[in-house]
């Protein structure tokens, strides 16, 4: 059962993951293409407007997928050491009624303001390799 353990979480995980790319990438090109300037293409927006890119694309997955990534922490935390692993849907409404619907974004605004820079830089840094292995 130990190994078991090593998968619990993981459809909550799924849950938040898959449609959380969408809004990552989704985010990223759509941000990316709308401060193109005109007579330009994506990849000459320069560096602070793929900053702002990458910022928005981080914003865009976690405002997307907070709810599901407190449910699959939930689900992860609470469960340590019991053998009974609760559902997606039941921990959601555990949650709800509880403590009410805010607490599947408490700790949003903090995520938000770490997210912002750090997804910046992360597409500041794939767009910068990526353009560096062209030219090798």
């Amino acid at each position: 059962m130990a190994f078991l353990g090593l998968f619990r979480g993981m459809t909550p995980t799924l849950v938040r993951e898959v449609p959380g790319y969408f809004f990552f990438f989704g985010g990223y090109e759509l941000s990316r293409h709308l401060l193109t300037p005109e007579g330009k293409t994506v990849d000459d927006i320069g560096p602070a407007r793929l900053i702002f890119s990458g910022g928005i694309a981080g914003i865009s997955l976690w405002i997307a997928i907070f709810p599901a990534d407190v449910i699959k922490s939930r689900i992860q935390i609470l469960t340590h050491g019991s053998d009974r692993v609760p559902g997606f849907f039941e921990t959601m409404f555990k949650i709800i009624r509880n403590e009410g619907p805010r607490a599947l974004y408490r700790g949003l605004g903090p995520t938000l303001v770490r997210c912002f820079p750090a997804c910046g830089a992360l597409f500041v840094a794939y767009e910068g390799t990526q353009n560096l292995l062209k030219n090798v």
